[in-house]
């Protein structure tokens, strides 16, 4: 399967939702790059995972808890795992992502529960096909997916 640099996220959930239960290993490429297989495969994860955790991703799709407010957090600025704050251009809390919270009376909205589906279905292929999926969610988060409860 081929993928976009440029549209990943998008075409991210494409992928999952058109071949996400398909029998056969899921191998990408991607498009206008030369390479494919596991290694390609890989950084496509990563690079999916990165994406999910962009600031500009979370204005438009506000899916975690917003790390901004974390003491130490503010003026900080950078790209990378490690960078942190309001100047920085990925979500890194402390604690692992964690969805954010939606007023008990409110909608989710559509593009927020398509989102989290895509990410249920990017993580389960990853695991499906030995390979990892490097999004740092909250522990928490983490024991509510696999146990019911924390």
């Amino acid at each position: 399967a081929t993928v976009s640099r440029d549209e990943l996220l998008a075409d991210a959930e494409a992928l999952v939702r058109e071949r996400g239960a398909a029998d056969a290993v899921l191998e990408v490429a991607f498009a206008g790059e030369s390479g494919a297989g596991q290694g390609v495969t890989a950084e496509f994860y990563s690079q999916a995972a990165l994406a999910l955790q962009s600031r500009d991703e979370q204005a438009q799709v506000p899916l975690w808890v917003d790390d901004s407010w974390e003491p130490g957090a503010a003026g900080k600025a950078g790209d990378g795992p490690g960078e942190e704050g309001a100047g920085a251009a990925h979500l890194h809390p402390a604690a692992g992502l964690f969805p954010a919270p939606v007023a008990s009376d409110a909608e989710v909205p559509p593009r927020v529960l398509a989102r989290f589906a895509a990410v249920g279905r990017l993580l389960g292929r990853a695991l499906r096909d030995g390979h990892t999926f490097p999004l740092p969610l909250s522990p928490h988060l983490a024991a509510l997916v696999v146990h019911g409860a924390i």
